[in-house]
Order: C-alpha cells, then sequence, then structure tokens
C-alpha cells in the first residue's frame, strides 16, 4: 500500500500537519506489525526499532552484496 498526500508546502500549518502524520501514522503501523519496504526519513526509526535483528540481518547482507561499501555509503539505517 502506498499513500500520496497532497498539501500545500507554502501553508506551514498544511506542511506540519502532513510531517505529524507521516511520523505519528508510521509508528502507529509499525507497532501494529506493519512491514516498511522502502523506509527512510522518519519511517526509519519506525521501521528499525522494533526488532533489533532487522538491522544485524541487513548489515550481513549488506556486506555480502556489497563488501567494498561503495554503495549508498552512509544512507542505511546503520
Amino acid at each position: 500500500m502506498q499513500f500520496d498526500l497532497g498539501y500545500s508546502p507554502t501553508s506551514r500549518c498544511e506542511t506540519e500537519n502532513v510531517a505529524w502524520l507521516v511520523e505519528q501514522g508510521a509508528a502507529l503501523l509499525a507497532r501494529q506489525g506493519a512491514f516498511f519496504s522502502r523506509p527512510y526519513g522518519p519511517w526509519a526509526r519506525s521501521a528499525y526499532s522494533g526488532d533489533p535483528q532487522v538491522i544485524i540481518a541487513q548489515r550481513k547482507l549488506k556486506r555480502i552484496f556489497d563488501p567494498n561499501g561503495i554503495l549508498n555509503p552512509g544512507k542505511l539505517c546503520f
């Protein structure tokens, strides 16, 4: 499932409301067991905070597929 939230970036109120919804919505969904296939931004905190084993597994995969650390350095959750 994917959501597109339209708002006016020039409206401070709308921008803050959407930012709140994205962060709080992600946290709520994560608590209910949601899977985030592209966790970045505020979703990364929600996606990776539930189970530390996820980060361990992703580090292992990263070392397997990118042993020299050249793909997206510093872009993952760790």
